[in-house]
């Protein structure tokens, strides 16, 4: 992403606004993406899988930029959410 233009004067630079909102618009794509058509760029995927890789790839970029210890709070959140009662005691 540094090399493609997305970190341009680092982290202190960037708007983390703008990057959340990039994470935020490739989870709309998913979104749209569910209707299971074929992906356009990556052959033997659908446009949902692809849209939900660039998820991933934009959240992992994104704490790497800033130092955050995503997979630490990712177990640490399971754990925390597996003893929560069922819907998380909310009517949803």
């Amino acid at each position: 992403s540094v090399a493609h233009g997305f970190w341009e004067g680092g982290p202190q630079a960037a708007n983390v606004g703008e990057k959340i909102a990039l994470i935020h618009s490739e989870l709309l794509e998913t979104f749209r993406g569910v209707a299971c058509r074929a992906s356009e760029k990556i052959p033997n995927f659908s446009h949902a899988e692809e849209e939900a890789a660039d998820v991933l790839i934009r959240l992992l970029d994104f704490c790497g930029a800033y130092g955050l210890r995503l997979e630490e709070a990712m177990h640490a959140k399971h754990a925390y959410n597996v003893s929560r009662p069922h819907k998380h005691g909310r009517k949803f």
